[in-house]
């Protein structure tokens, strides 16, 4: 399939307008430790054409998995940097509608605030599903890195802290930024409170979509 048709100047002009109106709506409220038990991690792998969305829900307090949704289209989107949301937020809120359990905050993984125009992934998934959610990335996008107090520096754009970016004892760093309904100061307690090292519903996500899009070349 041929994607050509994308990338021309007055549709990315267009996605970039949809992007600063969804900015508009991010609501940076504070989250309180108590309202988080049931935590979902979103991903989705590729493979031969395919796409799998999965969304796992992980219960914090008993430490365990409660649910797992997958979702498999072909992706009807390229990947261009900066405008994953196009790609990945239909195939991500297709998984979600899935689930039965609730959710009390959405791990996404791409970015959030920490974006050129402060509207990556978890933003539209935040904004458009109105729950608490964290983008939480393995690479930066945008902005500085500011002086590290522990495992944790300041992601800094404009001269305004968007995010963190959580460097763990035995492993790579990941960047984590609001994408609704949570203050950019409630991060530090959150990933405390989860855990600093690279969150395992997400992890879990991972593998259960790259298992998903494997099993579609099997069968």
């Amino acid at each position: 399939m041929s994607y050509k048709i994308f990338y021309d100047k007055a549709t990315l002009n267009f996605l970039i307008k949809i992007q600063e109106i969804i900015a508009k709506c991010v609501k940076l409220t504070p989250l309180s430790l108590k309202n988080i038990e049931n935590i979902c991690g979103l991903d989705v792998a590729y493979s031969d054409g395919k796409a799998c969305a999965a969304s796992v829900i992980w219960n914090n307090c008993k430490k365990e998995i409660l649910e797992v949704s997958t979702y498999i289209t072909q992706p009807s989107f390229p990947y261009i940097p900066g405008f994953l949301f196009m790609r990945e937020a239909p195939l991500m809120i297709e998984s979600l509608n899935k689930l039965k359990n609730t959710q009390d905050l959405l791990l996404v993984d791409g970015h959030g605030l920490a974006h050129p125009r402060k509207a990556g992934l978890a933003v539209f998934i935040g904004v458009l599903m109105d729950k608490p959610t964290l983008g939480v990335a393995k690479s930066l996008l945008i902005g500085k890195i500011g002086e590290y107090n522990g495992n944790f520096a300041p992601i800094v754009i404009n001269g305004l802290k968007v995010g963190y970016v959580v460097k763990p004892n035995r492993s790579k760093p990941y960047y984590v930024s609001p994408g609704h309904k949570v203050a950019v100061g409630d991060i530090l307690k959150i990933l405390k409170y989860i855990g600093i090292e690279y969150p395992i519903v997400l992890k879990e996500a991972h593998k259960i979509s790259k298992k998903c899009v494997r099993k579609i070349e099997i069968d």
